[in-house]
């Protein structure tokens, strides 16, 4: 009787494998022998893309103790501690006996991250872990960075608001002290008067003092929402960023950076959205096609419908900012480079909601949401508030683009918003 148990053990382990990885990182076929411990069993992570810093599979085994436990929580983390800089990746109850937890291609493994670690739960005090090496992946050279922060949306009676943008800016000095540039994705003023763009430069004065980094500020619509003419708004515009039009181009370290902007204020019927123009579409698609198939940053206020969130019309939101024919011609143009990252503010939408990246992966290009510094938003149709103040640290390598979103507020990365894409 005992030769046949054995003997149906035998196929069923033959029939049913766990896939695992040995201490090597080699996938087996072999299961392991149940361990009286609250540690998880079998923890393997397999990669799912051709880009090493991309995305995977995390698979394991449930505890053997896992019916004393009531959560297991997944993270980056380095010498088997968890980083506390960066939120939990994902959370589980205790009631299966296998786990997968795949991680979008779009989501960039931390420089930091050296190992995953699943973390055992009991009643909520942490009770055991178990960890996966990691720290073999094949990273590019980097090459340069620089920030994307939008809608500070500064005046001279929120206190709030200029402590937010005082910390965006000092954090930005902290993390990334020689920052190639700062882009302010428009919205840096409430109203568009002299007195909120100079409250901007005191604050960014109050945090670098004589060593300011290149700072370029994009117009929005709040440049222009108190009842100005266009030509009223641009006197002011031109004065503090010595920009005579809305649309404008730069060359940072040998890659083009492209700003757009409105040729309407608000008070000449395009309301908080905006108007581009045939003469500044064509440019554009001069401009990108001047810059071939080398990676190149646009930077727009409103965004495109149906790219980002906030302007997702599933949702009902309604926050996208152009007209349906200039939108078109955008998106024709966008999708033959690839290669272009569109950074685009107005909407304030968090960066863990719904899309707030959306990856062309080599048939569009590549747009993402910059959240607000000033106040935040969520939610469908017109939203609703939501806690915080970000922005994002864009990381220039070799091979591919990081873009990584930063709470400023809570001073931690947000885990679910650490976006890459190659350089096709």
């Amino acid at each position: 009787m005992k030769k046949f148990l054995l003997c149906i053990l035998s196929v069923c382990l033959c029939l049913f494998p766990f896939s695992a990885c040995n201490e090597t990182g080699e996938e087996t076929n072999s299961v392991s022998e149940e361990k009286e411990t609250y540690a998880v069993q079998d923890l393997s992570f397999e990669k799912n893309t051709d880009l090493e810093v991309g995305g995977g599979m995390v698979s394991f085994r449930a505890a053997g103790k896992s019916k004393e436990l009531s959560e297991y929580k997944i993270a980056w983390a380095a010498d088997g501690e968890r980083l506390k800089d960066y939120k939990y990746l994902a959370s589980y109850t205790t009631e299966r006996d296998v786990y997968y937890y795949e991680i979008p291609y779009f989501i960039y493994i931390p420089q930091e991250a050296e190992q995953i670690v699943v973390e055992s739960y009991k009643s909520g005090e942490l009770i055991d872990k178990a960890t996966v090496d990691i720290s073999n992946l094949k990273r590019s050279e980097k090459l340069f960075e620089f920030q994307v922060i939008s809608d500070l949306q500064l005046d001279d009676t929120s206190t709030l608001k200029h402590e937010r943008a005082k910390t965006a800016f000092s954090q930005i000095k902290e993390f990334s002290p020689e920052t190639a540039g700062i882009f302010i994705v428009g919205d840096m003023t409430d109203h568009g008067h002299e007195n909120e763009y100079q409250e901007m430069n005191s604050i960014i004065d109050e945090v670098y003092g004589e060593n300011k980094p290149y700072i370029e500020c994009i117009i929005g619509n709040h440049e222009s929402n108190d009842g100005q003419s266009y030509s009223d708004l641009m006197k002011l515009y031109q004065k503090y960023t010595g920009h005579d039009k809305s649309y404008f181009s730069v060359e940072i370290e040998g890659l083009k950076f492209i700003a757009l902007g409105s040729v309407k204020a608000s008070s000449e019927g395009v309301g908080v959205r905006c108007e581009l123009g045939t003469e500044q579409i064509n440019w554009l698609e001069q401009e990108l096609a001047a810059a071939g198939n080398e990676t190149t940053f646009v930077f727009l206020h409103q965004p495109l419908k149906d790219t980002v969130s906030g302007s997702l019309s599933d949702l009902n939101q309604t926050w996208d900012g152009l007209n349906e024919s200039e939108v078109a011609r955008l998106r024709t143009i966008f999708k033959k480079h690839p290669n272009a990252a569109l950074f685009t503010g107005h909407t304030h939408w968090h960066l863990e909601s719904e899309r707030a990246a959306l990856i062309g992966n080599g048939s569009d290009a590549n747009f993402f949401n910059t959240a607000s510094v000033g106040y935040l938003w969520q939610g469908t149709g017109a939203g609703e508030e939501y806690d915080g103040s970000q922005g994002l640290f864009v990381e220039v390598y070799r091979d591919y683009v990081v873009v990584r979103g930063r709470e400023f507020q809570f001073n931690q990365w947000l885990t679910s918003a650490q976006f890459v894409f190659s350089r096709i």
